[in-house]
């Protein structure tokens, strides 16, 4: 395969062919947060609203005006963007083709794209879902496949187009459009014949420079450009800063579990693993007794920077005997920086979708190795084509694999999606819960969840779609609030079905939570399988009456600890705080109690009732944590007149996880009129062993009538 007049044609083939062998796989699986939002952002555009100003996410626009775009020829529904999806995959593999042809023949060529069909799995979310981060992955491969061209046969136009499309691409990410784009144009400029190499870069730099002004400019007359630097600059750059982002996992020791990398499994291992086989690999032999796994993850993490080391290495050796290819700088400047866009999070998603140039580079060097063992070359060959097909054998069971486990229909107003058949319980109890409010009402999908949104066809009640914990509250939830308050019918969700590694909303945005225990309670709950999604529809709630018993009521109290045939000890300091500690759960104020093993912790409230006083709040397991088994907790209410008889008035044992009709809180509403005038003692139970965050007593208050 010599001549190049049959490129074209044979990429356009490629395209074809690869997009046609997604589409059976390309509705299966959901993505309620980063293509939740790409979506949802697109079709509030539709509905006339102004990017960043109206619609807040931080993401660079050319995405979104690309989905508006897509939607508004096509229809909005999953089936629109996800077939988008499948063509944007089927343009990067020609385009990847027409790279590799720099270099490779037919066979090198089948190879390759064989190779990023694999990948094409492994990168599983990303191509499979739409991404800003893939969507910039395009363009700067076309963008640098025109470059190469150019290089070898120097032209002003394709410079212009290169440009263009660079300008795009640095529309499109913030850290690979950038950076990528800068690699190319100093490609340019040190690849150039010379006496053209200022020109030609020149050409390249003036024209990207101006769909960047032009976009600036759009920003600045139509009043978006402070929100948009605000949410597509600053916050991500404050996000930098998150201590809960991960690294990629350490190199050394390689051969050894790795408990920092299996703590976060969730994060860094394939995706597509957990989606499609994780009993298969988490249940295994070689994952549970062998350091296997960790070693191939690892190598997966750092290859990048290896393969990048030995194209350096390899291209200096051919310098130096004379052998330039300005295409092989060009390639290895833009896997430069790919590693260096490669930011926190370093989590698989992140490091996948930047992994085509390496994957280029590999082959490029796998192909001269080979070729350079003289007549060890045929057995060689051999093993790579035998390694190959045992790559996409495994891809293939993998891509199948994720298309049965997610093949139950959720139906609702932008199409059907299939999911697994426990997430498709809660989603489609969802979707069927949200349907009798009126289209126009607005909602909220808390924290971070505006798929559902986009699922159910609904507005977002705020410009906010998230709140996310590696992003500064710029105005977020002044925001917020005051769109609460305007809509006080809007729908309001919250789901405890959130990133595992994650820190809890109330953790990470303590005012947002704040006003929302205070203002809302839960309604309603759909789903809750164990490895499904859980939802929680809040309602308005109005203000609590009475003393509350917190602060310095709290302080005040008296906390023992009973364990079996001992009386109870009063416990204080630091015994205490670690036992009894305020806090905010979904969606109240608690007073959360911990208890060590065969121990009862009990808080006691000295109370001198009157004719009408009655002790009220609620108490039950943290709503966040109903998903989790555990055994069966028992919530005990004592009254104990001081010296009289102690009389149990409530007795519950709660284990929401093995019974979904335990999952609300339990209202606690005690008469303490028969013990008007006298003092008493309210005793409140648990019975250990509890964590710290599992079971406690939610706005506890006295009233007095």
């Amino acid at each position: 395969m010599t001549s190049r007049r049959w490129d074209l044609p044979i990429a356009l083939v490629v395209a074809v062919a690869v997009f046609f062998l997604q589409l059976p796989f390309r509705l299966h699986a959901v993505n309620l947060v980063d293509e939740g939002a790409i979506y949802q952002f697109a079709d509030e555009l539709l509905r006339g609203k102004l990017p960043y100003t109206d619609v807040v996410h931080p993401a660079f626009p050319v995405v979104h005006y690309v989905i508006a775009a897509t939607f508004a020829l096509f229809g909005s529904s999953w089936d629109t963007g996800r077939t988008f999806g499948a063509a944007l995959f089927a343009v990067t593999t020609a385009i990847v083709f027409l790279i590799a042809r720099w270099w490779l023949g037919l066979r090198g060529l089948l190879a390759v794209v064989l190779l990023f069909l694999c990948y094409r799995v492994w990168a599983y979310p990303h191509w499979h879902m739409v991404s800003y981060s893939s969507l910039a992955v395009t363009f700067l491969l076309l963008e640098a496949w025109i470059v190469g061209e150019t290089l070898v046969r120097p032209r002003r136009w394709p410079l212009v187009a290169a440009g263009l499309v660079a300008g795009i691409a640095m529309l499109t990410k913030q850290d690979s459009g950038v950076l990528g784009s800068g690699a190319i144009g100093l490609a340019i400029l040190l690849g150039m014949p010379h006496g053209t190499r200022w020109r030609s870069a020149f050409t390249f730099g003036l024209t990207a420079a101006g769909v960047v002004l032009v976009a600036a400019a759009v920003a600045v007359a139509t009043g978006i450009a402070p929100d948009l630097v605000r949410a597509t600059i600053e916050a991500p750059l404050a996000g930098f800063g998150y201590a809960g982002y991960q690294n990629r996992p350490a190199l050394w020791p390689f051969w050894h579990q790795d408990a920092a990398l299996r703590e976060r499994a969730w994060a860094y291992f394939p995706t597509i693993i957990i989606d499609a086989a994780p009993t298969a690999v988490f249940g295994s032999a070689i994952y549970r007794e062998t350091a296997i796994v960790d070693a191939l993850l690892k190598l997966v993490y750092h290859l990048p920077w290896m393969v990048f080391v030995l194209a350096v290495l390899d291209a200096a050796r051919r310098r130096v005997r004379g052998v330039v290819d300005p295409r092989e700088l060009l390639l290895l400047l833009l896997s430069g920086a790919f590693l260096l866009a490669f930011n926190r999070p370093q989590d698989w998603v992140h490091l996948l979708v930047l992994y085509p140039t390496t994957l280029l580079l590999g082959s490029l060097l796998v192909v001269r190795a080979v070729w350079a063992t003289g007549r060890l070359r045929r057995m060689l060959t051999g093993v790579a084509w035998l390694g190959l097909a045992g790559l996409l054998v495994i891809a293939g069971l993998l891509a199948v694999g994720m298309r049965r486990s997610n093949a139950a229909p959720v139906h609702g107003p932008r199409g059907t999606i299939y999911v697994n058949p426990v997430q498709a319980q809660g989603l489609q109890a969802f979707v069927d819960m949200v349907a009798d409010a009126p289209p126009d009402v607005p909602m909220l999908a808390l924290p971070y969840h505006p798929g559902l949104n986009y699922l159910t066809g609904r507005s977002n009640l705020s410009r906010y779609y998230v709140t996310w914990p590696a992003e500064p509250d710029l105005g977020r939830t002044a925001d917020f609030i005051r769109d609460l308050e305007r809509h006080p019918d809007g729908l309001v969700v919250y789901t405890p079905s959130q990133v595992p590694h994650f820190p809890r909303m109330a953790q990470y945005d303590l005012p947002f939570f704040g006003y929302l225990a205070d203002h809302y309670q839960i309604a309603r709950v759909v789903g809750g399988e164990p490895w499904g999604f859980e939802f929680f529809l809040l309602e308005r709630k109005t203000p609590p009456a009475g003393e509350p018993l917190r602060g310095a009521a709290l302080a005040a109290a008296e906390v023992t600890v009973a364990t079996a045939g001992a009386p109870p000890r009063v416990v204080t300091g630091d015994e205490r705080a670690a036992l009894v500690r305020e806090t905010m759960w979904p969606f109240c104020r608690v007073i959360a109690i911990a208890a060590p093993a065969r121990a009862t912790v009990a808080l006691r409230y000295r109370v001198t009732p009157g004719a009408t006083t009655r002790f009220q709040g609620s108490f039950g397991i943290n709503p966040d944590l109903w998903m989790m088994p555990r055994t069966a907790t028992t919530f005990t209410v004592r009254v104990e007149p001081l010296g009289g008889a102690a009389e149990v008035v409530r007795t519950t044992a709660l284990d929401p996880f093995a019974d979904q009709a335990q999952r609300h809180w339990h209202a606690l509403d005690v008469d303490l009129a028969p013990w008007s005038g006298r003092p008493v003692d309210v005793v409140l139970a648990v019975d250990g062993p509890l964590p710290p965050d599992y079971a406690g007593w939610c706005d506890l208050r006295v009233l007095r009538p």
